[in-house]
């Protein structure tokens, strides 16, 4: 077993590998048609966003599938809940970066034409 500390990229492609072609490729700036049906089908999604100091924020969001919506290619309305109230990644949203979600998960039924 290794002890050492991996401390560059370099270092963890070398433990790891590189990732395939398809893999490392996979963020996009937009959302295709599969990217929509998996959105609309998901009853959880995390909302992923930083506040000007560089911190994070992750929020989880949970509703019956569809609570989520593709307005366009590149912009989803994700619906507030009562909670806890802090409202974090609302605040990082107006006054820090920007959003860097949400991540969806899971879905209630296979997705058609998904692989």
């Amino acid at each position: 077993m290794n002890t050492s500390a991996t401390t560059s990229v370099d270092e963890l492609e070398q433990v790891l590998g590189t990732p395939l072609p398809r893999v490392a490729s996979k963020a996009r700036a937009q959302l295709d048609a599969i990217d929509e049906q998996w959105i609309a089908r998901s009853p959880f999604c995390l909302v992923v966003t930083s506040a000007a100091d560089g911190t994070c924020d992750v929020s989880p969001k949970a509703d019956p599938s569809g609570f989520v919506h593709a307005l366009d290619a590149a912009t989803l309305a994700v619906p507030e809940r009562p909670g806890n109230r802090c409202a974090d990644g609302y605040r990082n949203a107006v006054g820090g970066r920007a959003t860097r979600g949400p991540a969806v998960t899971g879905q209630d039924r296979p997705c058609a034409g998904a692989t």
